[in-house]
């Protein structure tokens, strides 16, 4: 009896979390691979090279030097992240699930032949210490005249 009485709530509960939606705010921006854990156990695999860009236009990019270079539109429905690769006529609409979001870390969850993936990536802020400044912009060196000492 006690089972029954919580069933809708529970129901509720699951098609709530179903249902989430995530702020497409939160996602614009780039975002650099930290992490991949395949059907529970972390990858020993050099990320450094793999980022992602959402736009607010809705456009996004794929990088990873080593590998692969996407670019093209995505959509978010709900949780889902749905990418179109427009580089590549004939790349297949890719799909995968946020499962953490927050303003500096993202999680997707996604199948990779049949095997449960999450790639943690961290939010890339530019900064002045990360920031190289091209040297057609740099200001010139210049060097002030010395100045002489006045006699008294």
């Amino acid at each position: 009896m006690v089972t029954t009485k919580f069933l809708p709530f529970l129901l509720s509960v699951v098609l709530i979390s179903a249902c989430q939606t995530i702020s497409k705010k939160k996602l614009y921006g780039t975002w650099l691979a930290v992490e991949l854990i395949e059907e529970g156990e972390i990858q020993d695999i050099d990320l450094s090279s793999a980022s992602f860009t959402f736009n607010p236009d809705m456009t996004y990019m794929y990088d990873n030097t080593e590998f692969l270079r996407e670019a093209g539109h995505y959509e978010l429905r709900g949780s889902v992240v749905i990418t179109t690769d427009t580089l590549d006529p004939m790349s297949m609409k890719k799909a995968v699930e946020i499962i953490y979001l927050d303003k500096d870390s993202l999680h997707f969850e996604m199948n990779a032949s049949g095997k449960r993936q999450v790639l943690k990536l961290v939010k890339y802020e530019v900064s002045v210490d990360n920031y190289e400044i091209p040297e057609d912009e740099a200001p010139a060196d210049t060097e002030e005249p010395e100045m002489e000492e006045e006699e008294l």
